[in-house]
């Protein structure tokens, strides 16, 4: 159960896994074993296999999570009766040196942060193991505060936050199966580095059957939130229009209408749909954390639909996305901008130091810009981003009318920054770059030492050529 104050918070000891929850062995993934010092860890499985979600076959990973010690750790993978042939481990902006020996993989974890594990380039069957080595916890609950207890796993419901300065605090090895609403208010914290899970279990519930704004987070008409070090796991099996009901497949989190975000070391894992999605918002900052999803990984939108009819004419301006890890494995893009934009601008946006790990998505490309209504694009740079594994598009900016329930007015972009733009070389360079007329066009757009000394090939339509 959660609590309104609790004092002495057990903590994991330096390098250790956090508590393993109680009663969830069902939660433990099968086929995979991991240590850490060699000490055994407990993985966690909450994303269902063999899920198909929009025609496409969803990716499922298993992960792990502990405090890493000053000294650094050493972290062993076997894989039961699986010959490991080809392993890559990545972090933001680095391939890790691995040693792999039969079903055996050794690599050591000197840096905070997430890292990706693939063995024999099998995302689909098996999938990657994510382990997310965390800096330690500085948790001083104080009375008033939402403190949940580690290896326990709470069923939260819907947890409402209506008071200015409301701290949450999951710790690692907490497990919160619920979804977090805050609502028109100042100064609130979620923090820590356990577990919000939306599963089926908690869309089946009867609080949340009839509610038909259920991301994990939701944010709207809020202004100074902190939110920093959580994971969330979206892992279902039933959802609006599949043949098990449920409520509609939701984004991980939704920031609409708010304003002074701050987001740090976050990590998403939505095996239906979006991960974060800035909605109507400005003066947004999101820096480090691992994002998986089937649709958009990171997301800007400006949409007539949502909580109090969604953000129209609520322009989006001076966002930061700095220092992520993005795969994104069925539809959408990794970086997104659009189709729903019904406002006037969406201006200063930057995406820097990026891994796009995977954008394999159908129908799309890693980085799109899709400016389905009526709003001026314009001021986005895209700096030092890395696509390391790419089977559409690398590219697709586009005025177009969007499908959801578009303006009546068409749009324009302009001023759009490329630089030290990095990408796969053969198919991987396919962009393209298409307006409606001379009016409703993509303008200005600007490659700066990007890829190997080259620019994308790039399909034209009703737009002047790119720099």
């Amino acid at each position: 159960m959660l609590l309104m104050l609790v004092k002495g918070i057990e903590a994991a000891a330096a390098g250790a896994s956090y508590p393993a929850p109680m009663g969830g062995d069902a939660m433990r993934a099968r086929g995979i074993a991991l240590s850490i010092n060699g000490d055994p860890a407990f993985v966690y499985d909450l994303m269902p296999r063999g899920v198909t979600y929009g025609g496409i076959p969803t990716v499922s990973s298993a992960f792990a999570s502990f405090e890493l010690p000053e000294s650094g750790a050493k972290v062993t993978i076997a894989y039961p009766g699986i010959p490991v042939h080809a392993i890559r481990v990545r972090r933001l902006g680095v391939s890790v040196p691995v040693q792999f020996v039969e079903n055996k993989v050794t690599f050591r974890i000197d840096k905070p942060g997430a890292y990706e594990v693939v063995v024999n380039y099998d995302l689909y069957q098996r999938g990657p193991v994510i382990i997310f080595a965390n800096a330690p916890e500085n948790l001083a609950p104080r009375p008033g505060d939402i403190v949940f207890r580690p290896g326990v796993i709470t069923d939260a419901g819907i947890i409402q936050v209506r008071k200015p300065r409301q701290r949450i605090f999951i710790p690692g090895g907490a497990i919160v199966r619920g979804i977090i609403k805050v609502q028109g208010t100042d100064g609130v914290t979620i923090s820590g580095h356990g577990i919000l899970l939306f599963d089926d279990a908690i869309a089946k519930s009867p609080e949340l059957r009839n509610d038909s704004d259920t991301n994990p987070i939701l944010v709207t008409d809020a202004r100074h939130l902190t939110l920093e070090g959580v994971t969330i796991v979206v892992g279902l099996t039933s959802f609006s229009g599949a043949s098990g009901g449920g409520p509609e497949a939701p984004w991980a989190i939704h920031i609409l209408r708010s304003s002074d975000v701050r987001i740090s070391d976050v990590n998403i894992l939505n095996n239906l749909r979006d991960g974060l999605d800035i909605d109507g918002s400005e003066r947004v900052s999101v820096k480090g954390g691992l994002i998986q999803t089937h649709d958009d990984g990171l997301c800007i939108k400006s949409a007539n639909y949502g909580p109090g009819g969604g953000s129209l004419n609520r322009t989006v301006t001076d966002v930061v996305f700095d220092g992520l890890m993005i795969a994104n494995t069925g539809a959408g893009s990794a970086l997104a901008i659009g189709t729903e934009l019904h406002a006037a601008e969406i201006s200063h946006i930057t995406f820097r130091d990026i891994d796009v790990l995977h954008a394999i998505g159908r129908h799309s490309a890693a980085i799109s810009i899709r400016n389905g209504d009526r709003a001026w694009v314009h001021d986005i740079l895209y700096d030092n981003v890395r696509v390391l594994d790419l089977s559409g598009k690398l590219l697709r900016l586009s005025v177009e009318t969007d499908g959801y329930r578009p303006d009546p007015e068409r749009g324009k972009i302009s001023g759009i920054i490329f630089r030290e733009l990095k990408y796969p070389d053969g198919k991987g360079a396919l962009s393209s770059i298409e307006g409606i007329d001379e009016i409703h066009t993509i303008r200005d757009v600007t490659f700066k030492n990007s890829g190997s000394d080259r620019k994308p090939v790039i399909q034209y339509r009703n737009a002047p050529a790119a720099n």
